[in-house]
């Protein structure tokens, strides 16, 4: 009678920390998931016309440890301008654009 009974008690513990464990991991599964949703990253690509009717393709991506890295290619064109800034504020894309006016000037006739 007495083996029965600890037999009893041993597997509704084993429910109990089994439910809680579930429990615990549930609730840390949707902490993390939440986090890893506030740490996304922006990423943007667009095309633009500039000066001379070139069209100029830019992309913007915010990298771990607070840098941007930021590129500029002209239509036709093999070279892909590409920097990297640190991230100290979130830029738009007309600011994307400014930042390669140099290596994309406008044409003069």
């Amino acid at each position: 009678m007495r083996a029965k009974r600890l037999r009893f008690q041993c597997e509704a513990f084993q429910r109990t920390v089994g439910n809680e464990l579930r429990w615990t991991l549930r609730t840390l599964l949707e902490e993390l998931l939440v986090r890893h949703a506030d740490r996304r990253t922006m990423e943007d690509e667009w095309t633009s016309v500039i000066s001379g009717d070139r069209l100029v393709r830019f992309t913007y991506l915010d990298l771990p440890k607070g840098v941007t890295f930021m590129t500029a290619q002209i239509a036709g064109h093999d070279v892909v301008y590409s920097i990297i800034v640190p991230a100290e504020l979130p830029f738009t894309r007309e600011g994307v654009e400014r930042r390669f006016d140099y290596e994309c000037p406008p044409i003069s006739h």
